[in-house]
């Protein structure tokens, strides 16, 4: 038997089976191999997301202070935050912090991360300042206030005085309007509010803590003791043999006196008055 080319046995299939089912199969075919080639394209580029190993990524509130000397009860947990899916706790180490000392110190914020054998520790610096620098500091802001609300009021004062101009450069359709523009203008007359800063006086009494004043030293001093009677005979030792036969000879102790002294009360601040910013006034009475 001879062999059967390619284009009979192609004929043959089609008579036997139809064109739209053999069609259709390759149809399917070519469809089940693109998709699994766009499969694996997919899988091959695109990435997983994968979650922060930075525990700072899971904690909020931890910063730098600025406190005011003498400040009492300062919680360096305040709005501290953390995951609890990550992390178990967070504290802080402020041993090293003398609120009543002016200067620089030093906190570390220690993060106990889950399913971690170390803790994170991060620094972070409180500055204990002055009550002197923080009244200029508030000057210093109010200040900046002030200025940038001026410098916000001649801008609209500026933005305003454009519009009247631009209207004022229309011509109007009949003297009826002319007349009525010109009424109102001299019955509402402008008016740029001049802004001043209304403070408030707050006092702040001094503070006085007790302390310990000495009077008078511990001392000590050596006595003469008789040895039959115990008498003092300090200074005094052959008068009293005489006047009593009886005894002879002494001996010294020495007698030790405690210190003496007591308490008073200690001015450790003066005290100051604080100006603090209510708010702002204009001479036509408005206040904001």
């Amino acid at each position: 038997m001879g062999k059967t080319n390619f284009k009979d046995k192609w004929k043959s299939l089609v008579e036997k089976h139809g064109k739209k089912k053999i069609y259709g199969g390759i149809s399917a075919i070519v469809l089940v191999l693109l998709l699994c080639i766009f499969g694996i394209i997919w899988s091959m580029t695109s990435t997983p997301k994968t979650q922060s190993n930075d525990p700072l990524d899971h904690v909020t509130g931890i910063r730098n202070w600025k406190i005011v000397v003498d400040t009492e009860d300062v919680d360096f947990m305040q709005g501290v935050e953390w995951d609890e899916k990550y992390i178990n706790e967070v504290t802080v180490e402020s041993e090293e912090v003398d609120l009543t000392k002016i200067g620089e110190y030093t906190i570390t914020y220690v993060i106990d991360v889950k399913d971690s054998k170390k803790d994170v520790e991060e620094d972070r610096t409180v500055e204990v300042i002055s009550k002197d620098e923080e009244k200029e500091k508030k000057e210093s802001e109010d200040e900046k206030k002030d200025k940038e609300s001026k410098d916000k009021e001649k801008e609209e004062s500026k933005e305003s005085s454009n519009s009247d101009s631009k209207d004022s450069s229309k011509k109007p359709d009949s003297k009826k309007e002319l007349s009525s523009s010109n009424t109102s203008s001299s019955s509402k007359p402008s008016h740029t509010h001049s802004w001043q800063p209304q403070y408030t006086t707050v006092h702040h009494d001094a503070v006085y803590e007790q302390k310990y004043v000495v009077d008078q030293a511990a001392w000590s001093e050596e006595r003469s003791i008789c040895n039959q009677c115990g008498a003092d005979i300090t200074g005094n030792y052959i008068a009293h043999f005489k006047a009593s036969p009886s005894c002879s000879g002494y001996h010294s102790e020495i007698i030790n006196h405690p210190e003496q002294g007591h308490y008073e009360n200690v001015q450790v601040s003066a005290a100051w008055d604080e100006q603090v910013l209510t708010g702002y006034k204009c001479s036509c009475g408005a206040t904001k």
